[in-house]
């Protein structure tokens, strides 16, 4: 009786042929239930994550158009989610304060009645850097959800990146990098972003796209700093 259940998929009732069930995808093991089974699923799951994670981050590197491009196709699974990663990335940065304070890549994050430059460069970075990338590449005809993806998962995976090595070099060698790290990651985020919309992937190609990507940015944070200037000058000079 136990070798006839055995044979059918408990969540759709499917026949199983062979571990998984080709139906709803679940894994049969046989395992019986004991702290042993439950300890190492509970550590596979640990080391699966991480793996999928880092596999991801290293496709995203290598090839970025790849991974973002088998998201628009509707593609999932194989590579972690945009959404996965910025929960990682969060959870990155949330260890990083929790643990070694409120300076992260050089730059110190205050909480004061007023919003400091830090935490303004914080909140209107991220936008103005998806505003910046549809304008750029607005006639390769990419839809602004598509840039918000994109932009999503370049974010997210550099941010984790610059962030673990940064504290790592903070905590071996002291404070030797300073601001560098601050200033080499937007333009490593406008590289990345030229990889995966420039039409022609050479690098001299990529390298001119990412310099008009950050004059655009530069031109649009200016606009709408002027724009704020003159519905609200006070809230402007605060910053």
């Amino acid at each position: 009786m136990e070798d006839q259940k055995a044979k059918i998929c408990t969540i759709c009732h499917t026949e199983l042929i062979g571990q998984y069930c080709h139906e709803c995808g679940q894994k049969v093991t046989h395992k019986k239930l004991s702290l042993s089974t439950v300890l190492s699923d509970m550590m596979a799951n640990i080391w699966s994550m991480e793996g999928t994670v880092l596999a991801t981050m290293i496709h995203l590197i290598k090839d970025p158009f790849k991974v973002i491009n088998n998201y628009w196709l509707g593609n999932r699974n194989y590579y972690h989610s945009p959404g996965k990663l910025v929960f990682y990335c969060l959870f990155i940065a949330g260890l990083h304060f929790a643990f070694l304070g409120n300076t992260i890549l050089g730059m110190k994050l205050t909480v004061t009645n007023n919003m400091s430059p830090q935490i303004g460069f914080l909140l209107f970075f991220f936008p103005l850097l998806l505003i910046a990338s549809y304008v750029t590449y607005f006639r390769r005809g990419y839809s602004f959800l598509k840039h918000f993806v994109a932009v999503i998962y370049i974010f997210s995976c550099w941010s984790i990146i610059f962030i673990i090595f940064d504290d790592l070099v903070r905590w071996l060698f002291g404070n030797i990098l300073g601001k560098i790290p601050l200033l080499l990651f937007p333009i490593v985020l406008f590289v990345w972003i030229a990889r995966i919309f420039s039409k022609r992937k050479k690098w001299s190609m990529i390298l001119l796209n990412a310099m008009l990507n950050l004059l655009v940015y530069i031109v649009v944070t200016t606009i709408i700093v002027v724009a704020l200037y003159f519905i609200s000058p006070q809230s402007v000079r605060r910053t």
